[in-house]
C-alpha cells in the first residue's frame, strides 16, 4: 500500500525507511493527476520493492516546499535518501518512469523476476502508451559460467560500474566508416571505455531484435551529430560474456558514463528519451 505523508518528519522517515522510494506529489483538482494515478497503481504491484509515497500538495505544502514542485504532477526519485534530481518527472510521462523503476530496483532484485518484470509491458490502461516491448535474453543464450576452455574474459562484479576511471591508454584511431565504434570483445570494449576523454554512449544489441533495429539509424544519426561524446556498439551475440558480467537482461539497453562513473542505464526503445539523456549529461560536469 501507499504511504501517504502531510509533514516533513512523517517524509524523511518514509525515505530512510526503504533503499528505493517513489515520491508522487499531485493534487485532487489536476487532471493529469488523475490519469497517472491508474498506472501508478500498476507500477506499485509490479515493483513491490519500492516505497510508493503519496503527498497531495493541498494538505502537505512544506514537503512540496521542500522538494521544489512547481507543476503536477511531479514524481521524484530517492536510492538510499538520496534525491536522483535528474530522473524527476514532471507531468504524467509514465514510459520515463517505468524505466527509472526498472533501473533502480534491478540491483535489489534476483535475476529470474528481473527478466520476467522488464520483459514484459505493464498492463495498458487507457489514453497510455509504451515502448515496444524490450527482448529478454533467452537463457540458454546467456550461461552461467564460462567454459574453462574459452578465452579468459576480464570478470566484472554485479554491483561494478561499467567504467573504470581512465588510464593512460592511447585512444584508438577514429573509425572512418562509422561513427559508431562496435565492440569485438571484453578486452576492446574495457580499452574503448577507459580511453575515453569524455561522455560515453553504449548499445547493447542484437540482429534478431526489431527494436535494436529501429534504434540502430536514430543511435547512428546521434553519433555523427556528437563528435564530443563516444558511441559505442556491443553485439550481445557476439559478446556474450561482456553481456553477462553487465548483467544484460533487456535488448536494446542504453548506459550511459563518464570520467569512470556510471550516469544512467535504461532499456527500450524509445529514441527520443536516448536523446534527452545524452544531452542532458553531455551538459553536465
Amino acid at each position: 500500500m501507499p504511504q501517504r505523508v502531510q509533514n516533513l518528519v512523517d517524509y524523511r522517515k518514509a525515505l530512510s525507511s526503504r533503499s528505493v522510494v517513489l515520491t508522487y506529489f499531485h493534487s485532487e483538482d489536476c487532471a493529469p493527476c488523475k490519469a497517472l494515478a491508474p498506472q501508478l497503481d500498476v507500477f506499485e504491484r509490479q515493483f513491490s520493492k519500492a516505497l510508493f509515497v503519496l503527498v497531495d500538495v493541498d494538505k502537505g505544502e512544506e514537503v512540496a516546499a521542500q522538494a521544489k514542485v512547481q507543476g503536477l504532477p511531479t514524481v521524484t526519485f530517492h536510492c538510499d535518501a538520496q534525491r536522483l534530481e535528474p530522473s524527476t518527472v514532471r507531468g504524467d510521462d509514465s514510459k520515463r518512469i517505468y524505466h527509472t523503476l526498472s533501473n533502480l530496483l534491478r540491483p535489489y532484485q534476483d535475476d529470474r523476476r528481473t527478466s520476467k518484470l522488464l520483459a514484459s509491458a505493464p498492463p495498458p490502461v487507457a489514453g497510455k502508451s509504451f515502448p515496444a516491448a524490450s527482448k529478454s535474453l533467452p537463457p540458454k543464450e546467456m550461461p552461467n559460467q564460462v567454459p574453462k576452455q574459452e578465452e579468459p574474459r576480464r570478470k566484472l562484479s554485479q554491483r561494478q560500474v561499467l567504467f573504470e576511471p581512465p588510464h593512460s591508454i592511447p585512444a584508438a584511431a577514429p573509425n572512418t566508416s562509422s561513427a559508431v565504434v562496435q565492440i569485438r570483445d571484453s578486452d576492446h570494449y574495457i580499452k574503448e571505455v577507459q580511453s575515453a576523454e569524455g561522455l560515453v554512449v553504449i548499445d547493447f544489441n542484437a540482429t534478431w531484435c526489431g527494436p535494436c533495429r529501429s534504434v540502430k539509424p536514430v543511435y547512428e544519426a546521434l553519433a555523427l551529430r556528437m563528435p564530443h561524446v563516444k558511441f559505442l556498439s556491443v553485439d550481445v551475440e557476439q559478446c556474450k560474456q561482456l553481456a553477462e558480467d553487465m548483467k544484460v537482461r533487456n535488448l536494446p539497453t542504453f548506459m550511459i558514463g563518464r570520467d569512470g562513473e556510471q550516469k544512467e542505464t535504461f532499456s527500450g526503445a524509445d529514441t527520443s528519451y536516448l536523446e534527452q539523456q545524452i544531452n542532458y549529461w553531455a551538459t553536465q560536469s
